[in-house]
């Protein structure tokens, strides 16, 4: 897959693509069903695949306090987009040059002149150009002036209408199944694994390293959660994570800490990757490190029991 960058009227997409284009933050399957329809009709003209993203959300710009958690970073949406099929991604930088294009100038700059677009898939919703004030009907007014075909896509309804806002109120909810149920895929956190295992062992007698996520990623509410972990991309291990606290020792700063069911030595400075699988229990605050080590040593009980049963 290639991954244009930088101006788009200086982009070589190497021939016609069918396009489509959004932020596709979490590339649920809302998003999956949109790129299906692109290769679909790729195939069909005999086309390249293509996508027009950018490369930050655009709030981050417009409005940052209002700017939402991703469910992606920017490395995770291109690795599936790749794992999608796309021949071509590109990537707007999301500043004044762009967010200033009048719809007709994004039209010409970035879908013609970037892509040699013969065809574009949108969201039913799409809005685009200075002030969103382009939409569908604006799109397909000039894709017949410039040769290319438009489809709104309806919205996706998986318990509901489908859409990036949604999930993030299922995921800082802890409905973590929900949640992979529209994304098509567990949620998942990377990071650095920080701190010293040993350390935190010697106060309940059970080892949790800290997981360092990068600011902004959506995080899932407060609580005992069932995970898989991928250390250094290795192979999938079954594990327990705690977000929250830790209000039995008073503690005010939010942390994400993981207990490898298989094993936690020699895990700082190597990389974590974390799927939520489903939500155990609720944070609770104990009496004292004694009856926490109770809970969590349960906690990791249960775990257990769970994957043998999944396994058997």
């Amino acid at each position: 897959m290639r991954v244009l960058q930088g101006d788009p009227a200086q982009w070589d997409g190497g021939g016609p693509h069918a396009v489509t284009i959004g932020v596709f933050d979490g590339v649920h399957r809302g998003h999956q069903h949109v790129i299906g329809s692109v290769r679909t009709k790729a195939a069909r003209l005999g086309v390249k695949t293509g996508l027009i993203t950018f490369d930050r959300h655009p709030l981050t710009v417009l409005a940052p306090e209002h700017a939402p958690p991703l469910l992606t970073s920017l490395g995770r949406r291109l690795e599936l987009f790749e794992e999608l099929g796309l021949d071509t991604v590109g990537l707007l930088p999301f500043g004044d040059a762009v967010r200033t294009l009048s719809p007709e100038d994004f039209v010409t700059r970035v879908i013609v002149m970037g892509f040699g677009a013969r065809y574009v898939a949108v969201g039913e919703d799409f809005r685009f150009g200075l002030d969103r004030a382009g939409n569908v009907q604006v799109l397909a007014m000039m894709g017949l002036e410039m040769g290319f075909e438009v489809d709104a896509v309806p919205l996706m309804n998986v318990d509901g209408p489908l859409s990036s806002n949604r999930i993030r109120g299922m995921i800082v909810a802890g409905e973590v199944e929900a949640a992979a149920r529209a994304l098509g895929r567990l949620h998942e956190l990377q990071g650095l694994v920080v701190g010293d295992p040993a350390a935190e062992e010697s106060r309940i007698g059970i080892a949790s390293p800290t997981l360092a996520v990068s600011h902004g990623l959506a995080v899932p509410g407060r609580g005992i959660y069932l995970v898989t972990a991928s250390i250094d991309d290795g192979p999938e291990q079954p594990g327990v994570v705690y977000v929250g606290t830790r209000p039995t020792f008073g503690g005010i700063r939010e942390a994400i800490r993981f207990h490898l069911l298989e094993g936690n030595a020699g895990l700082a400075g190597k990389t974590a990757r974390i799927r939520f699988v489903g939500r155990l229990r609720d944070e609770h605050r104990f009496d004292d490190a004694t009856a926490l080590a109770a809970a969590v040593t349960e906690d990791l009980a249960r775990a257990r029991r769970i994957f043998d049963e999944r396994r058997a």
